[in-house]
Formats: structure tokens, sequence, C-alpha cells
């Protein structure tokens, strides 16, 4: 499918609202969707081939899904809704695709649209060496948006959902295809994998309560590092508290592992003491299990995340290490 061949495609199979300006020079979008109290939210991210994602492992549908999940998560993440996005495609010579895994991609973005009531508003398309997609999702906020470098001293660390289940989908899609899961948590992993939700509905929610948030991408402990070091605390972690498939509960590594897995797009995020009630509160009312796995500890202690297992103490690139597994507890970008 040639450049224009796609724009004409896109014109005439609308995702989400429809705003007439797919085939101009700029997308347009209504401003009043957007202005008023509160704050926009800009958030941009790229999937590569090879690098993210394998075409053999992922169809096109669900990776249309999922590079919008992935976008719109960092926008729940400050407490944000999700609104519109823009998509810039990177395409290898056009018979290496063809037009059914194009169509197949747009459908998998729509059917995020439709589920989160979001758009699809423009983009751009070129060809290249290499597969490689770049989302730009617009988003708002009626509060001040929730920072990862705001976490304060003695505030209760809580995560959402379970952990480890992407990594777990991955895993099932590579050599480890045997592992021993009844088939609901196989169905759980698989639908964590390949049609990740982020946690819009709790983030909105949180956002007048927290007083730092991540969406889980890079990994809990990873992530949990990363509000840390940009709030300049450290922080203790229970491991026996993390909220891990029942298969993996009484094995540390196990634990470790899936806390190290990424692609949750669950949301890490830190409360004072006294707002524990209203978080089970809200726990209850989205039915999403909200689980107290830590607390903020004093920025006089060297920034880093402490687990603490079988009552004792461990820093945890030192227990990482202990298990064989990567010290930095997560994905990172750069290796």
């Amino acid at each position: 499918m040639k450049e224009f061949e796609l724009i004409n495609f896109l014109k005439n199979h609308p995702s989400g609202a429809s705003f007439p300006s797919i085939g101009d020079d700029c997308a347009v979008i209504d401003a009043a969707d957007f202005t008023g109290q509160g704050y926009l939210l800009i958030n941009t991210d790229t999937m590569i081939e090879g690098h993210h994602f394998l075409r053999e492992q992922t169809s096109a549908r669900d990776l249309g899904w999922k590079v919008m999940a992935q976008a719109a998560s960092d926008i729940a993440a400050m407490g944000g809704k999700p609104m519109a996005a823009t998509i810039g495609l990177t395409l290898p010579k056009p018979e290496t695709l063809g037009d059914c895994y194009l169509k197949e991609l747009y459908s998998g973005i729509t059917d995020f649209n439709n589920h989160y009531n979001t758009s699809l508003i423009g983009g751009d398309t070129c060809f290249g060496s290499d597969f490689s997609m770049n989302i730009t999702f617009l988003g708002r906020c009626s509060v001040s948006p929730v920072a990862r470098s705001t976490a304060r001293e003695n505030d209760q660390i809580w995560v959402s959902g379970s952990i480890g289940l992407a990594g777990k989908g991955l895993a099932l899609t590579q050599a480890d295809r045997d592992q021993q899961l009844t088939n609901s948590e196989r169905e759980l992993v698989e639908r964590a994998f390949y049609r990740p939700a982020p946690m819009v509905e709790l983030g909105e929610k949180l956002a007048t309560i927290a007083s730092s948030m991540i969406d889980i991408s890079d990994g809990l402990l990873a992530d949990l590092s990363h509000i840390c070091e940009a709030s300049k605390k450290s922080a203790v972690l229970d491991l026996e508290k993390i909220p891990v498939l029942p298969s993996d509960r009484g094995s540390e590594k196990n634990i470790l592992k899936a806390s190290s897995a990424g692609e949750d797009y669950q949301l890490l995020f830190t409360v004072n003491p006294s707002q524990q009630a209203s978080i089970e509160k809200i726990g209850a009312q989205l039915n999403t299990p909200l689980t107290l796995v830590g607390e903020i500890s004093s920025s006089s202690l060297k920034t880093e995340v402490l687990i603490r297992t079988d009552g004792n103490l461990q820093p945890m690139a030192k227990l990482l290490e202990s298990h064989g597994l990567p010290s930095r507890g997560g994905w990172e970008h750069s290796a």
C-alpha cells in the first residue's frame, strides 16, 4: 500500500472520533476538549521491530492495540485521560508487509480507540530499512498531574493488579512454552502480553490522592528505582507482598523475576498512610486489586531500593545478582 493509498484508507476508515483533517498538513482537534481548567499532557513512544517487538510473535491487530496502550499508559500514570494520538510509520518495502497487514494494524488501533474513547487524528508514513512506529498521545488532566519526583518520607507504596504477567506471556512466545500454568493463568498472561490494559480510570481517581506515580513498563523494581531517584528517597519493598501468580509465590527468585519483567502497565504509586482507607475504597469501586507493598524511607539514606525478605533487608541489586538476575531490576532502553 503506497502512502496516499494508506491515507485514503484512513480517511474512509476513521479510528475513534472523526475529524476532517486526515490528509491535510496538520491534525485538527476541537480546542474545547483541551481548554478550561487543567493541563494538557503529551507523550511520545517509539516501537522498533527487532527491539520492541517481533512480527512473528504478535499479530498485526494486537500490535496496533499495544502501540496505543503503551503510550496511553504514560498519560494514565500522571492521572490524565488519553484523548487523541498521531502515529508516524516507517515501513520496510511495501511487499514486506502487504495491504492486509496494515489494515489489520489499524484495526487494532481502532479496537483500542473504541474501548478507551480515544482517536487517531493524524500522522505520517515513510519507507525505510526497519519497521517502526512513533506515536504521540495527547491527554488532559483536570488537576495537577502526578509526577514521579514527589514521593515523601513515610509514604506507603502501592501497586495495582498482578505483576509479571506480560513477562510470562512473552516467555510463551519464546523457548519457555512449557511453563507450568493453569488454563486460567495462561489466559491471563496471554491477554496481558498481547492486549495490555492501561489503568486510565484508576489513574484519574488517584490524581488527587497519590504523592507520586509511574506506570510499570520497565519492571516494578526498575520503576520503583525511578521514583526513588527522581524523589531523592529510598524505599523498602516487602518481597512477599508483591502480587504475583500463585505459581510464583513462595519462590524468592520467581517473585524477583516477575518484578523485573516489565510491560505490566499497572500503576505503582505512593500515598500518605492516612489515605489507606481511600485507596482500599477505590480498589473496591473499580474491582481492581490494589496491594500495599512497602514504604518510602528517609532521604538521608542512599537513594536505593531495599528489599525485605525473611525479615532481613537487602539492597535490590545485591539480591538480584545473588539469583543470577540483572541488577537493574528491569528493562533498560540503552542496554
